[in-house]
């Protein structure tokens, strides 16, 4: 349900503000869109983070009603993601909300299969933000009007397909590499590429690596040049 405006949110909350954490990786972006959330009466800013340990240490602390990550720049995919591993230990009843730049619809789903409450385009103004992270504290799932229908139109994934990041992890891993040097070439955490890892094992339904190399080889992930020729003859090795 969308509110027609502030006061409905409020009154389905109680009196309380909502108490939003705002993330992010610039000191000037944090400050202006905490500065723009002030005037909100249904919402209170209680901290401020721009790091990892920022976020364990205050969403344990402060216990907002909603995280807000604002995903600018970065990939708000790979964000949600490390966000909510974050906060399953520090405080996992606290909603996530996202606030970024992509009109990519893949881009938006993947935020809320991380497990994100909704997606709200930057360009949007206050106004909605106010309102996303009003149902988001109700645990309703809110994505900006702009992105409702592309997202509407894209086809379930099969149990088989892989995200690009995936695709990614399942390369470096299939050539050889360790999860921290994956990790360090993508530019991730250890902990996102063994999450990664798991749900490629859980999607792709296999329980051995020759199995990843071997799906890597046929799905072309893997190419066989002469320097990695070494990789299928490990897999059929193997598989044999």
């Amino acid at each position: 349900m969308v509110q027609d405006e502030e006061g409905t949110i409020r009154e389905q909350q109680g009196e309380d503000p909502v108490r939003v954490l705002v993330y992010a990786a610039e000191q000037m972006t944090l400050d202006a869109v905490a500065a723009a959330l002030e005037p909100a009466a249904s919402v209170e800013v209680v901290s401020r983070a721009m790091d990892a340990d920022d976020l364990s240490r205050y969403s344990r602390g402060h216990r907002p009603g909603v995280v807000l990550l604002i995903a600018s720049p970065g990939d708000p995919v790979e964000l949600t993601e490390s966000a909510m591993a974050i906060l399953a230990e520090s405080s996992p009843e606290s909603r996530v909300l996202v606030l970024g730049r992509s009109f990519d619809a893949e881009v938006v789903r993947g935020v809320l299969r991380a497990g994100a409450n909704g997606y709200v385009l930057a360009l949007q103004g206050t106004d909605e933000l106010v309102e996303a992270i009003g149902l988001a504290a109700l645990d309703y799932a809110y994505v900006s009007h702009r992105l409702g229908c592309e997202i509407a139109r894209i086809p379930d994934a099969g149990p088989q397909d892989l995200s690009a990041r995936e695709a990614e992890v399942v390369r470096l891993v299939s050539h050889g590499h360790t999860n921290a040097e994956a990790a360090e070439m993508l530019s991730l955490s250890v902990r996102t590429v063994e999450s990664h890892r798991r749900t490629i094992l859980e999607k792709l339904g296999f329980t051995a690596r020759h199995e990843l190399v071997a799906y890597a080889i046929e799905r072309g992930l893997l190419p066989l040049t002469a320097q990695d020729g070494y990789a299928k003859k490990n897999a059929t090795a193997t598989m044999a």
